[in-house]
């Protein structure tokens, strides 16, 4: 996506990236980024969002939501995709 739009950085790059993958207007898209900042970028101090920060706000969230009426889920769902996401993105 970086290389189709070079002049996108941040912020811009997500909410394409996010438009692009869940098929969203962007005023949703902003709204996800907003969650996603929230979630992983505001705590426990402020920071910059990172693009790791939407990818696993996005993978938690579309797995509760195909998930949401299984009992079988007794883990750290955050955990479990943090641990699959590398530190540098």
């Amino acid at each position: 996506m970086s290389a189709s739009h070079p002049d996108l950085r941040g912020r811009g790059l997500y909410r394409t990236i996010v438009i692009s993958h869940t098929r969203v207007d962007p005023e949703s898209a902003e709204a996800l980024l907003d969650q996603a900042e929230e979630s992983f970028a505001a705590w426990p101090s402020q920071r910059a969002l990172k693009f790791r920060d939407v990818v696993h706000f996005i993978a938690v969230s579309e797995f509760l939501a195909t998930h949401s009426n299984s009992s079988w889920i007794h883990s750290d769902m955050g955990r479990e995709v943090a641990s699959q996401i590398p530190g540098n993105l």
